[in-house]
């Protein structure tokens, strides 16, 4: 598919050399095909063609942004927004660079700003996530996350970081130290079938909890919040599944 795509956009350059979305699209294929040489020939020749082209500044910050030359890839990304101030993936670009150089406010108001601009950008999601984790913030990274996962549930970026906040999560025993309220569950469940998974804490002994006298309201209530929880993180079939079993158990 990528050769047949390749000829079509040449075919478009042979009939218009001066094309500069063709120029501009053939580079982004060539990038996500891996041939980064070649697509930074393709978006200069665009920019030659259209200096005005935002796209092409921001394939440009991408690729300088990729090889580590991060501040030519942050002028790429600057020149792109001054082009199109709603050019999304520029601003996660911008984002990313603040994070490494650890300005975590600047970096969130750029994914957020990204976010504004195309909420489907997974990329943005993932980023915002990774910035809120490192504040702390387990459970709104959680759900930048969980975010990311529905647009793109191959994300690599956002499963290892879903990964690395339910294993904080887990650890400290589902609080969240930043916010104090209680945190998000793992990748099964917080309230779980006594004598298969941890106990939340404070809960009564695993022989209380077996007793039909326990099995009230508040069994109703975990087994609403197990539902709650399926809803809002269940990024995965398998997670959705196993909460809402839990849920089915306990009520």
């Amino acid at each position: 598919r990528v050769d047949e795509a390749l000829v079509a956009y040449d075919a478009a350059i042979s009939a218009d050399r001066y094309a500069a979305r063709a120029h501009y699209g053939r580079g982004r294929l060539l990038y996500r095909a891996g041939r980064s040489g070649e697509a930074a020939e393709c978006y200069d020749a665009a920019i030659e063609m259209d200096p005005r082209l935002a796209d092409a500044h921001a394939g440009r910050g991408e690729i300088a942004h990729a090889a580590g030359s991060l501040d030519k890839a942050l002028a790429s990304y600057d020149t792109a927004i001054e082009m199109d101030p709603r050019l999304a993936d520029a601003h996660a670009g911008r984002g990313e660079i603040a994070h490494a150089a650890g300005s975590l406010d600047k970096a969130l108001a750029s994914y957020d700003t990204a976010i504004e601009m195309d909420p489907r950008l997974a990329d943005a999601h993932a980023g915002r996530g990774d910035v809120l984790y490192a504040r702390g913030r387990t459970e709104e990274a959680l759900d930048s996350y969980g975010r990311a996962l529905r647009i793109d549930p191959s994300h690599r970026d956002a499963l290892a970081g879903r990964d690395r906040a339910l294993a904080r999560a887990a650890g400290r025993g589902g609080g969240d130290s930043a916010s104090g309220r209680a945190g998000p569950p793992t990748s099964i469940c917080d309230c779980a079938i006594p004598g298969q998974m941890r106990r939340p804490a404070g809960s009564p002994p695993q022989g209380a909890q077996k007793h039909p006298a326990n099995r009230g309201k508040k069994g109703r209530g975990a087994a609403a919040a197990c539902r709650r929880r399926a809803a809002r993180y269940g990024s995965s079939l398998r997670n959705s599944l196993w909460l809402l079993l839990q849920a089915f158990l306990i009520s």
